[in-house]
């Protein structure tokens, strides 16, 4: 997948002989909708499902009251202080960085960080509003 979204700039997923997913690399990469095309795109994060959920148990264990966020940027956000600028906004929370990816395509960059904050759930609410107010596409994973 990596040669793939090096060089291609479109992309058309097979399954047993006919083509389930097909469109631009960093749409596909981005939003991949098919089971198999998560599977491709999965692989070609550094973390599996598997260690990212025992990693978020263990911070979940040490710091039950956090928020565990999915934060997937594009293009040119992937170059803003998004998460510096919201730490200043919301100086009472505290955040840890879990995993962060950033893959380049030929149409721009895709990346995610996984983050918790800590802090009130007011002020964790507030954060999340924030980052949904600049269109970063933001999942809560766990909520303690």
């Amino acid at each position: 997948m990596h040669a793939i979204r090096k060089v291609a700039k479109k992309v058309a997923v097979m399954e047993e002989g006919k083509i389930v997913e097909h469109g631009d690399v960093y749409d596909i990469f981005q939003n991949p909708k098919q089971n198999i095309t998560k599977r491709f795109v999965n692989e070609d994060n550094p973390a599996s499902s598997g260690e990212l959920n025992m990693t978020v148990d263990d911070i979940l264990d040490k710091y039950p009251n956090g928020t565990v966020l999915k934060l997937s940027f594009k293009g040119n956000q992937s170059q803003q202080p998004v998460v510096s600028n919201m730490m200043r906004e919301f100086d009472t929370l505290e955040m840890s960085i879990i995993e962060a990816t950033i893959h380049q395509t030929q149409s721009g960059s895709i990346g995610s960080l996984i983050i918790q904050l800590l802090g009130s759930p007011k002020d964790q609410d507030k954060a999340i509003e924030y980052l949904n107010s600049l269109n970063i596409e933001t999942e809560v994973i766990n909520r303690g």
